[in-house]
């Protein structure tokens, strides 16, 4: 695609709503949460981290106050007219609202914004903007390829940027990254003469030559260590040298190789190069620490004020899914640097934001909610990244976390799904200050190994679900993680087992511990007091947005309605949140789906927190609240899902044949379909068109021939490898005790953790609304996780597990990612969906019990 033309942008004013920060109110006080806290004392973590910071040693409490942009030595700017040129993307085509791309408009804003001489903003006015549709494969991507662009929105309520596809191979959505260069993906762009010999203090080391070294350069430390020496047992105890560590080495000589530290040189005096951040590997332990320029960086970029909403409405499984699952990420920084992501909400998404070879940016305000897939938010490779004010709302599969040598992330005041995310990979030194949720910490990764290297911390965490973890699980083969601080874990009742060997402090159990936020106060130590704006930014956080949300308390799930009557409808506050801190409350209503034709029923009392609902047409209707707050900040419900109508009026749709493949087979059969390159694979495993790609010619402008590409795959693989399994005469016969009215006689087979099909198709087209499910013993109390999906393709019946085009993801569903869900009803469990015109329905079951007798649909 030809770079668009970029026009002459008239020199008239920026209209002043734009460049306005978001509605604020006077914050109150933080509320008291540590009524009784543990005080600071020579024999506190506190305590000792200041005696060895007077005396330049290494505490237990690693210094993470280096974190954030510019270090949080200053805020990050208010971008108005006066500091940036607005490049407006409506001037070039974009038309908000109108359900067409708008991606050729923001292409040329963008293209703009780079050939701007100075700090430029690509600004998104009030609406809705779609920037990736089907007809969008082979345009270039939307990038921010040099320092000072941001991209801005009117706020986070009003400005949405839409993405209803998602690219090739992997690439994010919006990319904040240098220019292209020849460098080493994993290092950086330059093996320097020098070696490091010797660590001079937590912030110096002595190198053997400093040629191709000066001040201001970023640098990455590689070190090795070498698992058959005495210093790697010491390393690791008291433990022993893990296996999966073992395992790693034995193809490199025994050495691991893959080991990473960012830094930015401050001084170099003689062979002596001082860092302006500490170093947090112990160097005694390691050899051969060699060191690498980090070329072609960005700074001052910024993605603020906006909603992004990705295309990703599967419920999500753990390799074992939609290439969907992976492929809507959102947005990625590269070597990025002093630079930000604010005040924006995510949803529909399979990653939020990844970071790569970046540091000292901030990432705050930030809500993700909704349907989600693999990874919210990971830094990788990465150094001194502050994760401030985030709401995980969303059951994401793998958190807010680290990997791949992830260092001094801080996460501070996030509200948490299930605790943090470890992903291998020696990621160290990360803080969880202030967070609350289940803890649990995820990862992944190499088995045997640990999740975490050295220096992460939990300090005052507040436990919202009772439960225990234990941090080396000896024969487990994931969760591992080497000796952690535990300070301040309070809460519901936990329980941490082996703590003598597994933690390297547990202070204050059960309550919290002084300071109450331990990267505020070693910020505080630092630069001599705690930036006012930092405090603020807390204070309003705490006081209004930590427990910002609502959900709807009736109508119930899944129940049905008299047509004549309005339905009463009752909300709630999420637990913590302030009436005061509401703005508005608007109640939506679809006929549609779970995810499209949402029109604004009418305002809710604010004060009641009450209204009603009466459509103006009969059948299937899902609601959502949503909420905004005195920040401006919003949140949606949960979607509820009711019946406007008699169910007795509804007619059985008798199924012509089905088929069920149970939970071993489909995922053997997934495996092989990603060993070809299938799904969450990053490419086929024989691809002409990429194999047949031009040196150095850009992968987006293979793009659409790929996509054709690997939709022949699909449809071969699915005449062949699906088509055998579908037509099993045994997976047939499994299937059939579903649907032959027997209701005595249970299903078998059906149980898996990962999700059992049951296929059936009707002998023409049918109108379907519900499903209900028939028990044996009665519904279950016990909380499980079910898709349906419809379609109207023929060829749909013989698709591959996770072939996107021809199954409507989600019609209806029950639980998400990591969350499942009791079933309603006493024998029988009815579940209501938006009417659907189709042929062939496919059910997902996970964690079902072997007591389903008889499934059947109905419709008008």
């Amino acid at each position: 695609t030809p770079e668009p033309k970029v026009p002459i942008i008239p020199a008239e004013p920026v209209p002043q709503k734009p460049t306005q920060p978001p509605k604020q109110v006077d914050p109150e006080p933080i509320p008291e949460s540590n009524p009784d806290p543990k005080p600071v004392t020579d024999k506190t973590l506190f305590g000792e981290y200041l005696a060895a910071q007077k005396k330049g040693e290494r505490a237990k409490l690693p210094d993470y106050s280096h974190a954030g942009y510019h270090r949080c030595e200053k805020p990050i700017p208010e971008i108005t007219e006066n500091t940036h040129r607005f490049i407006i993307v409506t001037r070039f085509g974009a038309v908000p609202n109108d359900g067409k791309s708008d991606r050729d408009a923001v292409l040329g804003a963008l293209a703009a914004a780079h050939k701007h001489d100075g700090p430029a903003v690509v600004y998104f006015p009030e609406g809705n903007y779609r920037l990736f549709e089907s007809t969008d494969f082979g345009k270039p991507p939307l990038e921010i390829k040099r320092s000072n662009i941001v991209i801005k929105g009117s706020g986070v309520g009003i400005t949405q940027l839409e993405f209803s596809e998602s690219p090739m191979f992997g690439k994010p959505l919006i990319h904040i990254r240098s220019s292209s260069g020849k460098d080493d993906y994993w290092r950086g762009d330059q093996k320097l003469k020098g070696k490091v010999l010797n660590q001079i203090s937590l912030f110096a080391v002595e190198v053997s030559s400093t040629d191709g070294m000066q001040t201001g350069m970023r640098i990455n430390l590689n070190p090795q260590m070498d698992v058959n020496k005495a210093t790697t047992a010491e390393f690791y105890k008291p433990h022993t040298v893990p296996k999966g560590v073992l395992e790693r080495a034995k193809n490199k000589g025994g050495k691991l190789t893959d080991i990473f530290e960012l830094h930015e040189i401050k001084s170099i005096e003689g062979n002596t190069v001082t860092f302006a951040e500490p170093i947090h590997l112990e160097l005694p332990f390691y050899e051969n620490i060699a060191i690498y320029r980090i070329d072609h960086t960005v700074d001052e970029c910024g993605i603020e004020d906006l909603s992004l909403r990705g295309g990703y409405r599967g419920q999500f499984k753990h390799h074992n899914g939609t290439r969907f699952g992976e492929d809507y990420r959102m947005i990625e920084l590269d070597r990025a640097f002093n630079s930000w992501v604010r005040r924006v909400r995510f949803t529909e998404f399979s990653q939020a934001i990844q970071l790569w070879l970046c540091g000292f940016n901030t990432f705050s305000d930030i809500l993700l909610e909704g349907n989600c897939g693999h990874t919210s938010i990971t830094a990788r490779s990465s150094y001194g990244n502050l994760f401030a004010f985030i709401r995980e709302y969303s059951d994401t599969h793998h958190g807010l976390g680290v990997s791949r040598s992830g260092v001094n992330s801080v996460f501070l005041r996030c509200v948490q799904y299930k605790s943090m995310e470890a992903h291998c990979g020696y990621p160290r030194a990360t803080l969880y200050d202030l967070n609350e949720g289940g803890f649990e910490p995820r990862g992944g990764g190499a088995t045997f190994f640990p999740m975490h290297d050295k220096g992460l911390t939990f300090w005052n965490w507040n436990v919202t679900h009772p439960g225990s973890f234990d941090f080396w699980p000896e024969g487990n083969r994931y969760g591992y993680f080497l000796n952690p601080v535990v300070a301040g874990l309070h809460g519901e009742p936990f329980e941490i087992p082996d703590i003598e060997t597994d933690l390297l402090a547990y202070e204050s159990p059960g309550k919290p511990t002084s300071p109450e936020s331990l990267f505020e106060a070693q910020l505080a130590h630092r630069l001599g007091a705690c930036p006012e704006w930092l405090k603020e930014s807390g204070k309003a956080f705490e006081s209004i947005s930590r427990h910002s949300g609502i959900q709807i308390a009736f109508p119930e799930n899944h129940s049905a309605h008299n047509p004549k009557q309005a339905i009463p409808i009752k909300l709630t506050l999420r637990k913590g949140m302030k009436p005061d801190a509401i703005e508005k409350v608007i109640l939506y209503a679809s006929n549609s789906s779970l995810w499209d034709g949402f029109r604004k029923v009418g305002p809710v009392d604010s004060n009641t927190l009450e209204t009603a609902f009466k459509p103006k047409d009969q059948g299937v209707w899902i609601l959502k609240a949503k909420l905004t707050n005195t920040r401006g900040e919003i949140s949606f419900s949960k979607p509820v899902t009711v019946l406007v109508g008699k169910p007795e009026s509804l007619r059985q749709s008798k199924i012509s044949n089905s088929t069920m493949i149970p939970g071993k087979p489909k995922n053997e059969l997934y495996r092989d379909f990603v060993k070809q390159g299938g799904g969450e694979a990053a490419r086929l495993w024989k691809s002409k068109v990429m194999d047949d790609q031009k040196e150095n010619q850009p992968l987006w402008q293979i793009e659409r021939d790929y996509y054709n590409e690997l939709q022949a795959f699909y449809q071969r693989y699915g005449k062949n490898e699906m088509k055998e399994i579908v037509d099993n005469r045994g997976n047939i016969t499994a299937s059939e005790v579903f649907f032959d009215e027997k209701m005595t006689v249970s299903a078998n087979g059906l149980y898996s953790y990962q999700d059992t099909l049951v296929q059936a198709r009707f002998s023409a087209k049918r109108r379907i609304n519900r499903l209900d499910i028939h028990w044996l013993n009665g519904v279950p109390q016990k909380a499980v996780r079910l898709e349906i999906q419809t379609s109207d393709n023929p060829d749909a019946w013989y698709s591959v597990v996770n072939d996107e085009p021809l199954w409507e993801f989600s019609t209806g569903r029950v639980g998400g990612t990591l969350e499942a869900e009791v079933l309603p009803g006493d024998k029988v469990t009815t579940l209501y969906f938006p009417e659907r015109n189709t042929r062939a329905v496919r059910l997902l079951f996970t964690s079902f019990p072997n007591e389903v007798t008889e499934l059947k649909f109905y419709g008008p």
